[in-house]
Protein backbone atom coordinates (compact mmCIF):
# COMPACT_ATOMS: atom_id res chain seq x y z
CA UNK A 1 0.00 0.00 0.00
CA UNK A 2 1.21 3.22 -0.98
CA UNK A 3 1.28 5.75 2.25
CA UNK A 4 0.05 9.38 1.58
CA UNK A 5 2.44 12.29 1.12
CA UNK A 6 2.77 13.78 4.79
CA UNK A 7 1.90 17.24 4.81
CA UNK A 8 5.09 17.96 7.18
CA UNK A 9 7.96 16.26 8.22
CA UNK A 10 9.81 17.10 11.88
CA UNK A 11 13.33 15.72 11.12
CA UNK A 12 17.16 16.10 12.24
CA UNK A 13 16.33 15.83 15.41
CA UNK A 14 13.24 17.92 15.91
CA UNK A 15 15.59 20.80 14.26
CA UNK A 16 13.44 20.93 11.04
CA UNK A 17 10.13 20.97 10.05
CA UNK A 18 9.93 20.14 6.27
CA UNK A 19 6.48 21.08 4.57
CA UNK A 20 5.78 19.50 1.61
CA UNK A 21 3.54 22.28 -0.05
CA UNK A 22 6.41 25.08 -0.12
CA UNK A 23 8.99 22.38 -1.02
CA UNK A 24 11.12 23.95 2.01
CA UNK A 25 11.71 23.83 5.85
CA UNK A 26 9.74 26.13 7.43
CA UNK A 27 10.83 29.43 7.98
CA UNK A 28 8.82 29.91 10.96
CA UNK A 29 10.47 26.92 13.25
CA UNK A 30 14.03 28.35 11.94
CA UNK A 31 13.26 31.49 13.75
CA UNK A 32 12.20 29.74 16.92
CA UNK A 33 15.27 28.19 17.14
CA UNK A 34 17.78 30.85 15.61
CA UNK A 35 18.08 33.12 19.38
CA UNK A 36 21.66 32.72 21.20
CA UNK A 37 22.79 29.27 18.92
CA UNK A 38 26.27 29.41 16.99
CA UNK A 39 26.45 26.33 14.96
CA UNK A 40 30.34 27.41 14.19
CA UNK A 41 31.20 28.16 17.89
CA UNK A 42 29.66 24.56 19.25
CA UNK A 43 31.36 22.58 16.30
CA UNK A 44 34.59 24.56 17.02
CA UNK A 45 34.43 23.86 20.72
CA UNK A 46 33.63 20.27 20.93
CA UNK A 47 36.44 19.40 18.16
CA UNK A 48 39.19 21.42 20.15
CA UNK A 49 38.37 19.76 23.63
CA UNK A 50 36.78 16.10 23.10
CA UNK A 51 39.07 14.19 21.33
CA UNK A 52 37.47 10.82 21.30
CA UNK A 53 35.03 12.20 18.85
CA UNK A 54 34.37 12.01 15.15
CA UNK A 55 32.03 14.49 13.24
CA UNK A 56 29.40 13.03 11.17
CA UNK A 57 29.18 13.78 7.44
CA UNK A 58 28.59 16.80 6.30
CA UNK A 59 25.18 15.86 5.03
CA UNK A 60 24.29 15.04 8.43
CA UNK A 61 24.65 18.01 9.56
CA UNK A 62 22.49 21.31 9.54
CA UNK A 63 22.57 24.94 10.79
CA UNK A 64 20.83 24.08 13.87
CA UNK A 65 22.40 20.88 14.71
CA UNK A 66 26.14 19.49 14.87
CA UNK A 67 26.09 15.99 15.10
CA UNK A 68 28.60 13.37 15.80
CA UNK A 69 29.92 9.05 16.30
CA UNK A 70 30.78 9.08 19.76
CA UNK A 71 30.82 5.30 20.80
CA UNK A 72 29.89 3.87 23.82
CA UNK A 73 29.41 6.86 25.90
CA UNK A 74 27.95 7.11 29.71
CA UNK A 75 26.52 9.07 31.52
CA UNK A 76 29.98 10.60 32.55
CA UNK A 77 31.37 11.39 29.27
CA UNK A 78 28.37 12.87 28.19
CA UNK A 79 28.34 15.65 31.43
CA UNK A 80 31.72 16.15 29.98
CA UNK A 81 30.04 17.97 26.90
CA UNK A 82 27.30 19.38 28.87
CA UNK A 83 29.58 21.22 31.21
CA UNK A 84 31.83 22.83 28.25
CA UNK A 85 28.71 24.46 26.44
CA UNK A 86 27.82 25.41 30.05
CA UNK A 87 31.37 26.86 30.50
CA UNK A 88 31.24 28.15 27.57
CA UNK A 89 27.98 30.37 27.70
CA UNK A 90 26.75 28.38 25.09
CA UNK A 91 22.98 27.60 25.42
CA UNK A 92 22.52 23.96 23.82
CA UNK A 93 21.38 20.57 24.71
CA UNK A 94 22.88 17.36 24.03
CA UNK A 95 20.90 14.22 22.31
CA UNK A 96 22.58 10.74 22.54
CA UNK A 97 20.97 7.59 20.93
CA UNK A 98 22.01 4.80 19.23
CA UNK A 99 24.87 4.05 22.08
CA UNK A 100 26.83 6.12 19.03
CA UNK A 101 24.68 8.83 17.66
CA UNK A 102 25.96 12.49 19.76
CA UNK A 103 23.67 15.63 18.17
CA UNK A 104 24.20 18.85 20.17
CA UNK A 105 21.00 21.46 19.47
CA UNK A 106 19.56 24.65 20.56
CA UNK A 107 17.95 24.72 23.84
CA UNK A 108 14.51 24.93 22.09
CA UNK A 109 14.95 22.14 20.12
CA UNK A 110 14.09 18.49 20.17
CA UNK A 111 10.90 16.20 18.33
CA UNK A 112 9.25 16.88 21.41
CA UNK A 113 9.64 20.65 21.38
CA UNK A 114 8.77 20.32 17.36
CA UNK A 115 5.67 18.20 17.96
CA UNK A 116 4.51 20.87 20.69
CA UNK A 117 5.28 24.21 18.68
CA UNK A 118 3.43 22.19 15.71
CA UNK A 119 0.55 21.49 17.34
CA UNK A 120 0.22 25.09 18.36
CA UNK A 121 0.85 26.73 15.35
CA UNK A 122 -1.21 24.30 12.95
CA UNK A 123 -4.14 25.03 15.79
CA UNK A 124 -4.35 20.81 17.27
CA UNK A 125 -5.18 20.06 20.33
CA UNK A 126 -2.01 17.45 21.50
CA UNK A 127 -4.71 15.14 22.93
CA UNK A 128 -5.73 14.44 18.98
CA UNK A 129 -1.90 13.47 18.28
CA UNK A 130 -0.43 10.44 17.87
CA UNK A 131 3.64 9.78 18.24
CA UNK A 132 5.61 6.76 18.14
CA UNK A 133 9.56 5.51 17.95
CA UNK A 134 11.64 3.09 18.40
CA UNK A 135 14.95 5.84 19.16
CA UNK A 136 16.37 7.62 22.30
CA UNK A 137 15.90 10.87 20.88
CA UNK A 138 12.10 9.90 19.85
CA UNK A 139 11.80 10.19 23.55
CA UNK A 140 11.16 13.98 24.47
CA UNK A 141 7.98 13.09 22.25
CA UNK A 142 6.44 10.98 24.76
CA UNK A 143 7.30 13.71 27.19
CA UNK A 144 4.65 15.99 25.91
CA UNK A 145 1.64 15.80 27.80
CA UNK A 146 -1.94 14.25 26.59
CA UNK A 147 -0.29 13.03 23.33
CA UNK A 148 -0.91 9.02 22.98
CA UNK A 149 2.38 7.03 22.61
CA UNK A 150 3.34 3.82 20.50
CA UNK A 151 6.77 2.70 21.28
CA UNK A 152 7.67 -0.53 18.97
CA UNK A 153 8.91 -3.89 20.08
CA UNK A 154 12.49 -2.96 18.72
CA UNK A 155 12.80 -0.14 20.46
CA UNK A 156 16.29 1.17 21.58
CA UNK A 157 16.51 0.34 25.64
CA UNK A 158 17.74 3.90 26.07
CA UNK A 159 13.73 4.97 24.92
CA UNK A 160 12.20 2.00 27.00
CA UNK A 161 13.87 3.73 30.00
CA UNK A 162 12.56 7.51 29.33
CA UNK A 163 8.87 5.87 29.01
CA UNK A 164 9.06 4.24 32.28
CA UNK A 165 6.35 4.76 34.24
CA UNK A 166 4.65 7.00 31.39
CA UNK A 167 1.19 6.10 29.78
CA UNK A 168 2.36 4.55 26.68
CA UNK A 169 1.44 1.54 24.40
CA UNK A 170 4.42 -1.06 24.42
CA UNK A 171 4.02 -2.78 21.13
CA UNK A 172 4.30 -6.13 20.70
CA UNK A 173 5.77 -6.00 17.22
CA UNK A 174 8.55 -4.45 15.99
CA UNK A 175 8.68 -1.25 13.05
CA UNK A 176 5.74 -0.01 11.40
CA UNK A 177 3.80 -3.19 12.48
CA UNK A 178 3.89 -2.62 15.75
CA UNK A 179 2.72 1.21 15.02
CA UNK A 180 -0.18 -0.49 13.24
CA UNK A 181 -0.52 -2.27 16.17
CA UNK A 182 -0.74 0.67 18.66
CA UNK A 183 -2.73 2.35 16.39
CA UNK A 184 -5.41 -0.28 16.20
CA UNK A 185 -5.47 -0.41 20.04
CA UNK A 186 -5.93 3.45 20.12
CA UNK A 187 -8.95 3.20 17.40
CA UNK A 188 -10.75 0.77 19.47
CA UNK A 189 -14.25 0.45 21.09
CA UNK A 190 -12.82 2.47 24.13
CA UNK A 191 -10.67 5.40 22.41
CA UNK A 192 -13.32 7.46 20.60
CA UNK A 193 -11.98 10.64 23.08
CA UNK A 194 -8.39 10.28 22.08
CA UNK A 195 -8.65 9.18 18.40
CA UNK A 196 -5.51 11.59 16.52
CA UNK A 197 -5.90 14.04 13.75
CA UNK A 198 -2.81 13.54 13.25
CA UNK A 199 0.42 11.41 13.55
CA UNK A 200 3.99 12.14 13.28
Amino acid sequence: TTLPTPDLIIAGVGTQIFDFSRDSDLAEWKKELSGHWDFDQVFQLVQEHITDIEAQPDECQNEFKCSYFYRDKNREDLDRIRNLLESSGLEAQVVYSSNRDLDILPLGANKGNALRWLATWKEIPLNRVAVAGDSGNDSSMFLVEEVYGVVVSNAEEALVQAVDGLDVFLSSKPCAHGVIEGLSSLLGPDSASHSPETTL
